[in-house]
């Protein structure tokens, strides 16, 4: 079985470069050019779209409530596997992804992202700064934004979330923007993190949940945060009875 499975992340592997170097162009041609930076994140959606077929990983979105696309939202997203950013990429509303500059270590694939979404380092305060104000940049412009609260993959215990960090509640209390959660229940069976790098293909979800609204909470950033962070752990328990819950 073992076998099979290096055979399969072998060829998911090759699959994901050779996706990338027939769509990177395109995408990163278009990224250049502030006014058609929305077609460049429609190319990006069409490559999760297309590339997951390829590799035989149906991705299946539920929305729990149709959203507009003259309304800005802030995703908000459980995140336990490294397969997450290519999922949840294929969410069909424009968006930029705020996510940490390890990421553009990534060969090829961080620099698309760096060119075309947001950056942070965590450990630096004026980084932190400066994503926040591109990201009220972002949000001016129309675009969307997807966040992973968690401040990348942190537990040990997935599904068990550690505690949400303040940036996108923050944003959106300041902007008044309604946050969104996202759960994605199966990605760590998918790709664990556990260093094998080995794919398990099965059927993948993403339960794109109902928009939770700043003043609904009267503009409370840990009200809002600690509703956006039960409407995902309630999502994950359906799916998985015994083994949810907090770390940290």
């Amino acid at each position: 079985m073992k076998i099979l499975l290096r055979i399969y992340s072998i060829y998911f592997y090759i699959i994901f470069i050779l996706a990338f170097i027939v769509f990177i162009p395109v995408i990163l041609l278009l990224a250049q050019f502030p006014g058609l930076q929305r077609t460049a994140l429609s190319v990006n959606t069409f490559w999760s779209w297309t590339f997951f077929k390829l590799v035989f990983i149906p991705v299946k979105f539920t929305f729990k409530e149709k959203l507009s696309r003259k309304e800005k939202y802030i995703f908000c997203a459980n995140h336990f596997s490294y397969i997450d950013i290519p999922v949840i990429a294929g969410l069909p509303l424009g968006f930029k992804f705020i996510g940490k500059s390890s990421i553009t270590k990534v060969p090829i694939f961080g620099y698309m992202f760096k060119k075309l979404h947001i950056t942070v380092n965590r450990s630096s305060i004026k980084s932190r700064a400066e994503s926040l104000q591109k990201s009220r940049d972002a949000l001016i412009e129309g675009f969307n934004l997807t966040f992973f609260p968690e401040g990348g993959i942190l537990t040990n215990e997935p599904p068990k979330m550690v505690a949400f960090k303040d940036g996108a509640f923050k944003l959106a209390v300041d902007q008044n923007v309604p946050i969104v959660p996202v759960t994605m229940p199966y990605n760590f069976l998918i790709l664990p993190d556990d260093d094998s790098y080995l794919f398990r293909p099965r059927k993948c979800r993403v339960i794109v949940h109902k928009p939770i609204y700043p003043q609904d909470h009267n503009h409370d950033l840990s009200e809002l945060k600690a509703a956006t962070k039960k409407v995902i752990e309630d999502e994950l328990l359906k799916y998985h009875p015994s083994n949810v819950g907090s770390v940290g």
